[in-house]
């Protein structure tokens, strides 16, 4: 949902899972590793919500906190647009739907 209603957070929010996935294969995790090497090896890569190092690495932005324990970004999350809480909760209908459909099938 980011990526298409506010490219510039959905950066800032990138950004942050690409060095946090470098921190943890600096800390000696091989996952982290390849999942920088999957990413570094596509051609015309650019930063998505689908690609893997997206959707293990993350987590850790919006838990985020400077030294003194604020959060850094939670309140970006939590003041999006009506137009952006509209949508969030016409794709979750449509995902719950959609699981409700294939258990009852």
């Amino acid at each position: 949902m980011l990526y298409d209603f506010d490219q510039e957070m959905f950066k800032i929010w990138w950004e942050d899972t690409y060095e946090f996935a470098r921190e943890n294969a600096r800390e000696g995790s091989t996952f982290a590793a390849e999942c920088l090497r999957q990413y570094d090896a596509e051609p015309g890569a650019g930063p998505h919500p689908r690609h893997t190092l997206f959707r293990i690495y993350c987590y850790a932005t919006v838990g985020k906190r400077d030294a003194q324990g604020n959060f850094l970004y939670r309140e970006r999350f939590y003041s999006l647009s009506p137009e952006f809480y509209a949508e969030y909760t016409r794709r979750v209908k449509s995902y719950l739907c959609m699981l409700a459909r294939d258990l009852l099938a």
